[in-house]
């Protein structure tokens, strides 16, 4: 089972930040770049941990043509 994560959703969101406790290589961008293009668009990025499990969830806006 995964474990939560030690710090908050906006730590990770830094760019160049990784889990050091993890063995996955990589930069530590991904969250950094979701979180930009997420913003650029007026986008949300949701963060939960629920069950064992890491959730993303990125919320769209409403269309121009949708009702409020």
């Amino acid at each position: 089972m995964v474990s939560p994560l030690d710090r908050s959703i906006e730590h990770y969101k830094q760019a160049f930040i990784r889990d050091n406790s993890s063995k996955a290589s990589g930069m530590g961008l991904g969250l950094y770049i979701i979180e930009h293009i997420c913003s650029m668009h007026k986008f949300s990025l949701d963060y939960n941990y629920a069950d064992g499990y890491h959730e993303f969830l990125i919320k769209f806006g409403k269309l121009d043509n949708e009702k409020a």
